[in-house]
């Protein structure tokens, strides 16, 4: 009895703690150095906001951000104050903006959205070390089309990435776009989630050919479940009961497959949620998620 009041009490300690910013291990930054609309490509969506800890030594760790808004819309300003607790732990923190998929854009898919996630780590690092900062290791995570993205990239860079990747969180993002749930029960019209996964593919995704051999193989090629080998880098993740958005089915594959390769992996579902919500009637399993992903920050990226 005395053991479960313990962690009760200590799982509302570190709820609090995180939920303002308090780092429980480790030294406090004194301060921060923050820049706004770095530039990484030629685009001017090629952009991100970049907070440095003061005060904690000239070798840190990296929290890369990256904004959901279905692949074609959102913005990095959305997170402005997502991101800022990960500073607050002493991570460099960067909110990155990608190139966002558009009608009329062929050169633009899920191999671009990777692709500027990649030169943007790189500007980083070279950004921090011009401000006298190593950067050794690195989280990615987003939520929704961010929580995909980062997927993707640290399953297919995780030998190409500029530093090493020492885990990836997603929140609520797709994993697998062959699940039928996409279609059946969810806010997405047919017409726009067809449309979505055809500016993902690159292949025209139509109601009469998703089914065929062709597509089903353009549709695993942008699922994350499809990278997953024993090799891949541990893996937090959360979905969300109430999300008309992402199926709990995309998470609940992913794990499956995580499992299967043997991966470390840790998955919570907030079953009163809202796509990338958090309910209170969730607090139990937020709480325990949050005090996994800072266990993982001391683990994988800190040390």
């Amino acid at each position: 009895m005395l053991n479960t009041i313990i962690s009760i009490f200590t799982s509302i300690v570190i709820f609090f703690c995180t939920l303002f910013g308090i780092n429980l291990s480790g030294t406090q930054p004194t301060g921060y150095d923050m820049y706004s609309d770095i530039a990484y490509g030629q685009d001017s969506e090629q952009v991100f906001d970049l907070i440095i800890p003061q005060g904690v030594g000239n070798e840190m760790g990296l929290c890369v951000y990256i904004h959901g808004g279905g692949w074609i819309g959102g913005d990095k300003s959305a997170e402005s104050e997502t991101v800022k607790p990960f500073a607050k732990k002493g991570l460099v923190t960067a909110n990155v903006n990608y190139r966002l998929l558009k009608d009329g854009h062929d050169e633009l898919n899920y191999k671009s959205l990777l692709e500027d996630i990649n030169e943007a780590v790189k500007k980083i690092v070279s950004f921090c070390e011009e401000k006298g900062i190593s950067v050794k290791k690195a989280m990615f995570m987003g939520e929704s089309a961010g929580g995909h993205i980062a997927l993707m990239y640290s399953y297919t860079y995780y030998d190409k990435c500029p530093v090493e990747i020492g885990f990836v969180y997603s929140i609520c993002g797709p994993t697998d776009m062959t699940d039928e749930r996409y279609f059946v029960d969810t806010d997405f019209p047919e017409d726009m989630m067809l449309n979505i996964q055809t500016l993902l593919t690159g292949k025209t995704v139509t109601a009469d050919n998703r089914f065929s051999d062709e597509i089903v193989q353009a549709q695993l090629e942008v699922s994350p479940i499809s990278y997953v080998n024993e090799n891949s880098v541990p893996t937090i993740l959360n979905s969300c009961g109430q999300d008309r958005l992402v199926p709990v089915s995309n998470a609940e594959t992913l794990c499956d497959v995580l499992e299967a390769n043997g991966v470390e992996y840790y998955y919570k579902e907030f079953y009163f949620s809202n796509h990338c919500g958090r309910h209170g009637m969730d607090f139990i399993n937020y709480t325990l998620l949050d005090m996994k992903l800072d266990e993982m920050i001391e683990k994988y990226v800190k040390q």
